[in-house]
């Protein structure tokens, strides 16, 4: 899908040009990403990954999130928004778990959060969330991305959000998701982009279990 256009936004919503990669944790991820503060702690967010170059030396997995605001008018409807890449392990369906995970750990705590995706598996995966599935280590190996999913389900956990995922149809020209798909399409070069690591997700999961 062709990359949408960044619609203009204010300076004070908009992260400024970073160097590129940057090594990151779910706290840093939060620190560094303007979110738009809501009055009733109720978020609106919609998430997309993208893989791009399977098979080849220059396979890359991209994710993207925009924050919505909605009744304020198409134009100033995007509050913000962040982009960034994964590593290891190439999988769609993990650029996707990737996008919520970076979005999630953005939110103030106790938080309603909710996430738009055109992905199936996400939608899938935070149903497990909340059936605390994660906590059962026989299903690691039956689990695509399994301990991203754990992590994801941790961050609920620890910053008491409540989150509504919605299912969007993929490719329906649908401006937000659109958007989205765009932000997690052009991540391998852009230089804001964000990484996030094999190590960045050990220290989470150490961090979650202390």
């Amino acid at each position: 899908m062709p990359a949408a256009d960044i619609p203009h936004t204010s300076s004070d919503t908009v992260d400024k040009a970073l160097p590129t990669p940057h090594l990151l944790t779910a706290g840093d991820v939060a620190a560094s990403s303007s979110v738009v503060p809501s009055s009733d702690s109720q978020y609106t967010f919609y998430t997309d990954g993208s893989l791009i170059n399977l098979g080849t030396s220059d396979v890359f997995m991209g994710w993207g999130w925009v924050q919505i605001v909605k009744d304020s008018g198409f134009l100033n409807s995007i509050a913000t928004y962040k982009r960034g890449i994964i590593h290891d392990w190439p999988f769609s369906s993990r650029a996707e778990a990737a996008a919520i995970y970076a979005a999630l750990s953005a939110f103030p705590a106790n938080s309603v959060v909710h996430i738009y995706t055109d992905s199936q598996s996400s939608i899938e995966g935070l149903k497990h969330c909340f059936l605390s599935d994660y906590s059962n280590s026989r299903l690691y190996y039956k689990t695509t991305n399994f301990e991203l999913w754990a992590i994801i389900q941790q961050l609920i956990v620890d910053k008491q959000l409540s989150v509504l995922p919605h299912k969007v149809k993929a490719h329906s020209n649908f401006y937000w998701n659109d958007f989205a798909d765009s932000l997690a399409n052009t991540a391998h070069t852009s230089d804001d982009a964000i990484l996030i690591s094999r190590l960045d997700l050990a220290a989470v999961k150490v961090a979650c279990r202390n």
